[in-house]
């Protein structure tokens, strides 16, 4: 007798072990997401093309034509989301994300004005035949310099 309740305890505690190490492994496997969109600031027209990161997990999503992102399978914790787009100022935020649920954020980015090197622009006068010379050349007659 006492050796069947020896083994129905071993049996109990394998069974029990089994079952909390597989919720215990599905509990921690599970993850959230975070979707959201992305508009101009000033206009509030949804932004197409916009670049969204989480850098710490090199996860990220570009937004769609309705400025709509979403990006899925992430651990629980807190982040720093950037979102960033050429002729915009870049936005970083911090975010939850929540095991099982999914975190929806928005994101208003400001324009901003992108300054570059100027350009060269070089003028010759040239006879009727164009040769020998490196680069693209456009000609552009007089009448229509006049009429611009």
């Amino acid at each position: 007798m006492c050796r069947e309740r020896d083994e129905v305890r071993i049996l109990n505690r394998i069974v029990l072990t089994m079952v909390l190490g597989g919720l215990g492994g599905l509990l921690g496997q599970e993850t959230g997401s975070i979707k959201g969109h992305i508009a101009d600031l000033e206009t509030g027209e949804m932004l197409e093309y916009v670049q969204v990161t989480i850098s710490k997990l090199s996860v990220g999503d570009i937004t769609n034509d309705q400025g709509d992102f979403k990006i899925a399978d992430v651990s629980p914790g807190k982040y720093r989301l950037k979102a960033s787009m050429m002729g915009y100022r870049p936005k970083a935020i911090v975010i939850s994300v929540v095991s099982g649920l999914e975190t929806e954020i928005s994101i208003y980015l400001k324009a901003t004005i992108i300054e570059t090197e100027g350009s060269i622009v070089t003028a010759t006068k040239i006879s009727k035949k164009v040769k020998n010379i490196g680069g693209s050349v456009y000609l552009i007659k007089e009448t229509e310099l006049r009429q611009s």
